[in-house]
């Protein structure tokens, strides 16, 4: 559902610079939204052996092969937003994947639904479009797969 990828101020985590102490526009569709549950912005910790085996894909010979991550981002759209899932149900929102040499690992900005945050959880990120891609040139044919991840808050864990 494309509502799904639909974001507020709030979601971004800059909620505590919504005033309506002055008019704009938008104001009366935040006004709202103001009382509702709203994602969190938190951080993703990837797995190093997830991402390990995307890589190893790109080598291997028929259907299997992931989508590409590439380096040091992954920007491979526009305005790329991944599904997390925990137990597979739909929990919140994957942007900005990049790999960072101070983690020494990848990472991305995640926004979760506010009451299924809990930090160090374990997650999955669906990586990857369905059915094998759309028919963008620019996007390789790939099989979806999950990378798992570990919700954080800064400063990031060196471990995984």
């Amino acid at each position: 559902d494309i509502e799904d990828y639909y974001v507020t101020p709030w979601d971004l985590g800059y909620g505590h610079i919504v005033k309506f102490d002055h008019d704009f526009t938008g104001r009366s569709a935040l006004e709202r939204r103001a009382g509702e549950k709203h994602r969190k912005k938190a951080w993703l910790a990837w797995h190093r052996d997830d991402v390990a085996r995307v890589f190893a894909s790109q080598c291997e010979q028929g259907d299997k092969r992931f989508k590409h991550i590439e380096m040091p981002a992954a920007f491979y759209a526009g305005g790329q937003f991944d599904r997390v899932e925990k137990d597979g149900e739909l929990i919140g929102l994957s942007t900005l994947c990049s790999y960072s040499s101070n983690v020494r690992g990848w990472i991305s900005v995640v926004m979760i639904d506010e009451d299924k945050l809990a930090y160090d959880d374990e997650v999955e990120l669906v990586w990857g479009e369905p059915d094998g891609g759309r028919a963008n040139p620019n996007v390789e044919r790939h099989t979806q797969t999950t990378i798992r991840a570990t919700v954080t808050a800064r400063p990031f864990p060196t471990e995984k």
